[in-house]
């Protein structure tokens, strides 16, 4: 996998550090998310408001 390419995809620019990750998990193992059920927790840097590689621009997406 190329580690540069990743982070040039990512809108914050660079990789998550493990500490941003443990935040998250964290949170959801904490009595604060107990009525959190079913839903995805995206720790991504916004990689989803991207065009995915080879294709096209969400609506919007700031890669447009």
């Amino acid at each position: 996998m190329d580690l540069a390419a990743v982070r040039r995809r990512v809108p914050m620019g660079r990789m998550a550090r493990p500490d941003e990750i443990a935040r998250a998990v964290r949170f959801l193992a904490s009595t604060q998310a107990r009525y959190i059920t079913g839903s995805v927790l995206a720790v991504d840097g916004r990689l989803d408001v991207i065009r995915p590689a080879g294709g096209r621009a969400p609506a919007g997406g700031r890669n447009a």
